[in-house]
C-alpha cells in the first residue's frame, strides 16, 4: 500500500505534523467506515446502475465517443463517485463487470485499472502524526469525493484550515476543525 502525501504542515511545538495524504483501500467494507455515510449511501446507490450503463453503452454505434461524452460531461466529485460504484460493482460481482467492461473498446485497460495494481478505493484523508507514536495516525477527515486541500495549522490556536471544494469542482469554501477533530466552522 502506498500513501501520496499531498500537503504536510508541523505543530508550532514540533511535536507532530498534519497531512493531506491519498491512499488506496482494498475493500469496501474498510472504505464505509472510514467515510461519510451520505458519500457511502450515494455509492452504494450508484454501483446497481453500472451494470445497465455498460451494457448500454456495449449497444451504442460508436461506444467510445457515446461513453466518453457522458463522462466528460461530470464534475470531478462525480466522475469520482462513479470510479467507486464501479470498484464496489466489481467487488460484488466480478464474473459480470468483467465481461462488461471487456465488451468495450480499451475494455482490457479499464478492467486492468479495477483489478490490477493501484485498483480500490482511492480516500484522501487529513491526518494528524504524532511523533511518539507515528505509526498510529489520527485521521480528522475521509472521502472518496472531497479531499481536504492546502490543510494548515494556526500558529496560535489549536486548529486546522483547510479547502473544501463544491461537489462541482468549481467553489471552495475555507474550512476550520479543532486539531483534535470534531465539526469544521465554514
Amino acid at each position: 500500500q502506498t500513501d501520496v502525501f499531498t500537503s504536510v504542515d508541523w505543530l508550532p511545538d514540533g511535536s507532530a505534523f498534519i497531512c493531506s495524504r491519498e491512499r488506496v483501500v482494498g475493500r469496501w467494507e474498510e472504505v464505509r467506515a472510514l467515510i461519510p455515510a451520505d458519500e457511502a449511501a450515494k455509492i452504494e446507490s450508484l454501483a446497481p446502475a453500472l451494470q445497465p450503463l455498460l451494457e448500454a453503452a456495449a449497444r451504442m454505434p460508436d461506444k467510445v465517443k457515446s461513453l466518453e461524452e457522458m463522462l466528460n460531461s461530470m464534475s470531478g466529485a462525480q466522475l469520482k463517485l462513479w470510479a467507486a460504484a464501479c470498484q464496489l460493482a466489481w467487488q460484488q460481482s466480478p464474473a459480470v463487470i468483467e465481461k462488461l467492461l471487456l465488451a468495450l473498446p480499451e475494455g482490457e485497460a479499464k478492467l486492468k485499472a479495477v483489478k490490477g495494481e493501484g485498483g480500490g478505493f482511492h480516500v484522501a484523508e487529513l491526518c494528524v502524526f504524532k511523533l511518539a507514536d507515528p505509526a498510529k495516525p489520527k485521521v480528522l477527515l475521509a472521502s472518496l469525493t472531497q479531499p481536504a486541500l492546502v490543510a494548515r495549522i494556526s500558529p496560535k490556536h489549536p486548529v486546522i484550515a483547510y479547502l473544501h471544494l463544491d461537489g462541482s469542482g468549481d467553489n471552495a469554501s475555507l474550512e476550520v476543525m479543532p486539531l483534535d477533530g470534531g465539526g469544521s466552522l465554514v
